[in-house]
């Protein structure tokens, strides 16, 4: 064979898997299963594909960028959060890739979306804002939702709920219009959790509840599981552990099915809560140390976060302060790292109620206090039931330390900057402790996906 008849072969290999990975619209299918398994089972001809395109010096730029944009729901839903990156940004780097062009804009929004898998904040921002700006200049409207809900994810989690309002209202205004069924449903899931996060969770369920009736007529597997653990999480929130775990459970099975490991992480932390509520242990820690394990695996770090919250909470419910510990101050440094105030106020209420069990009253004051100042800065309103146990903690720590000395503590707390109420929560003051008391009930940090 030729050189010039090998590169003709290469070239129509490129091209069939390339025809394969931008057959989109059937992962927003009832073949959606089908689809992800047909490219996992094609995963060695699709890196061929891709290393073709790139080792022409920019021959193939504009199919390397079609390729990795087609790819992305396949690497993010199988776990192949790294290779999918690499990919990204090399496509993005090539010769000839500078255009500001449709599918560069499509490849910056892929790199964006496992960027933020992998919580690298900064970088899916960047490349976010990019792919926005290029949808725009260039009129592309059905590239403009996707990264528009990139950025208001990233707005909630840093803590500024208006500018997520509106980026998540006008990515649900553009997807109606677009007739993009999918993109409705992950934008209501989007809007619903920021709804729940202030406080309306009437709203949110609404909201939740049409997503999930739009992802089942669609036959969107991940976005029903999706819409589930949502549901479910709302319903816990109220107490109701056990008609919770039902939905939980669903959107495991579905999840399993797709072998989409971040939702099963996200279903089984959240199986986790509702057994640890349900006193039972042996579940709840099988439940959270799977959820941890495929968190890790996929290098999730927001997913990681969560599940270190919930294993706090429940190795301080069992009496296991070492191992709390351990697990909320990993769990701060990468609240910090991240910038995910949101999270880290979870983090702070959870170590705030590990202080009070070892008997560090003023400790744990000022924890509370720095969550409720980072709460007021991000107007997140806790659940009714939280707040209620919260609050009688805090109850029991005034007249512990007496009003003054409750008082002055308080107000340390709040004059703390995110990053001072880290580096406070973490400092090691175990020496001169007071004898340990009763922990009060732990709270919880449900599992968004």
């Amino acid at each position: 064979m030729t050189p010039e008849e090998c590169i003709s072969l290469k070239d129509r290999h490129r091209d069939y898997f390339l025809t394969l990975a931008e057959a989109e619209e059937v992962f927003f299918s009832p073949q959606q299963k089908s689809w992800l398994d047909r490219l996992q089972q094609e995963h060695d001809n699709l890196r061929a594909a891709l290393e073709h395109c790139l080792e022409e010096d920019g021959r193939d730029a504009a199919k390397a960028l079609r390729l990795v944009a087609g790819l992305v729901h396949f690497w993010h839903h199988r776990g192949h959060w790294s290779e999918g990156r690499a990919y990204c940004e090399r496509a993005l780097a090539q010769p000839g890739a500078q255009e500001r062009t449709k599918w560069r804009a499509r490849a910056l929004y892929a790199a964006a979306y496992i960027a933020l898998d992998q919580g690298d904040a900064d970088s899916a921002q960047a490349r976010d804002e990019e792919a926005l700006a290029i949808s725009r200049e260039i009129g592309d409207r059905q590239g403009i939702p996707g990264p528009l809900s990139h950025l208001g994810r990233l707005a909630q989690t840093q803590g500024d709920q208006d500018k997520a309002q509106a980026l998540h209202t006008e990515s649900l205004r553009l997807c109606r219009e677009l007739g993009d069924q999918s993109g409705v449903a992950s934008s209501l899931i989007s809007l619903g959790w920021l709804r729940a996060a202030q406080g309306d969770r009437e709203e949110a369920k609404s909201l939740f509840e049409e997503s999930l009736a739009i992802s089942r007529e669609a036959g969107n597997q991940a976005l029903e599981a999706f819409s589930l653990n949502m549901l479910g999480n709302l319903i816990f929130e109220q107490g109701r552990y056990e008609e919770a775990r039902p939905l939980y459970e669903q959107a495991l099975l579905l999840n399993r099915d797709l072998d989409d490991k971040r939702g099963m992480a996200a279903s089984l932390d959240n199986l986790g809560n509702a057994a640890a509520n349900l006193q039972d242990a042996t579940a709840a820690r099988a439940y959270y140390e799977e959820s941890l394990f495929l968190n890790r695996e996929l290098g999730n770090r927001s997913g990681v976060v969560v599940v270190l919250v919930n294993l706090g909470n429940f190795a301080c419910d069992q009496g296991d302060y070492a191992a709390a510990r351990d697990y909320l101050g990993e769990c701060l440094k990468l609240c910090q790292q991240l910038k995910a105030k949101f999270f880290a106020t979870a983090a702070l209420d959870s170590m705030a109620i590990l202080y009070k069990a070892q008997g560090q009253a003023e400790r744990a004051v000022r924890c509370f206090a720095a969550a409720q100042a980072l709460n007021d800065a991000i107007s997140y309103s806790r659940p009714p039931l939280e707040q209620e146990k919260l609050d009688r903690a805090l109850e029991s720590l005034r007249s512990t330390l007496g009003e003054e000395a409750f008082a002055f503590a308080w107000e340390q707390g709040r004059a703390m900057t995110f990053d001072q109420a880290i580096v406070a929560a973490l400092e090691d003051e175990s020496a001169g402790k007071d004898d340990p008391v009763h922990a009060p009930e732990p709270s919880v940090r449900s599992a968004p996906g």
